[in-house]
């Protein structure tokens, strides 16, 4: 049995469970048809509190997604850089056909991807995307219907986006140094 995943991870089963999986300081690289730099699959079970950290992922070949999920819990993905060239190809994909409640922050990323960058089917939870620059040949951000929550992006480069059901709040934080007429600084 084989799998075209360069790193795959599966809970199948009732009481199966993967927990607080951590991958750091890694570098991904596939280039088959379909070969995927990570995916998470979970049948009936879940998988728990995943942390990504100064992980690149790059693939490209023809659908090969750079992180493609199905069930997980929870997943961090921090100070990595995603870049996928083959077509049909997303940055991340995510789809969450099970009841739990999916929690999705995406900090400090860049995600350069052949189709959409940030590709979200369902999620039941809140969606953050904080300090990140998006770049894709069709739509950063697509992200299905995941009402009644919200999508945050905040401090996040990207040009087009397409969001079925839920919030979105686009927020800019800088620091500004203002003066008056005489030089003197003016407060707040």
């Amino acid at each position: 049995y084989t799998r075209d995943e360069a790193i795959y991870v599966v809970a199948i089963g009732s009481k199966e469970f993967v927990n607080n999986l951590s991958i750091k300081n890694t570098i991904i690289q596939t280039s088959e048809t379909g070969a995927t730099g990570i995916e998470f699959y979970a049948s009936i079970t879940y998988i728990n509190n995943t942390l990504l950290d100064n992980v690149t992922i790059t693939t490209s070949g023809q659908n090969g997604d750079g992180i493609e999920s199905v069930s997980l819990s929870s997943i961090t993905i921090k100070n990595t850089k995603i870049k996928t060239t083959g077509t049909f190809a997303e940055g991340i994909k995510i789809s969450d056909d099970s009841d739990n409640s999916l929690k999705i922050n995406i900090t400090n990323a860049i995600i350069e991807s052949k189709d959409d960058a940030i590709e979200i089917s369902s999620a039941k939870n809140d969606i953050y995307i904080t300090d990140t620059s998006l770049d894709s040949d069709t739509i950063e951000i697509n992200i299905g219907n995941i009402s009644p929550y919200s999508i945050f992006i905040v401090n996040t480069t990207y040009n087009d986006e397409q969001i079925t059901g839920g919030n979105l709040y686009r927020k800019w934080y800088y620091r500004a140094y203002v003066n008056d007429t005489f030089g003197k600084n003016v407060s707040n």
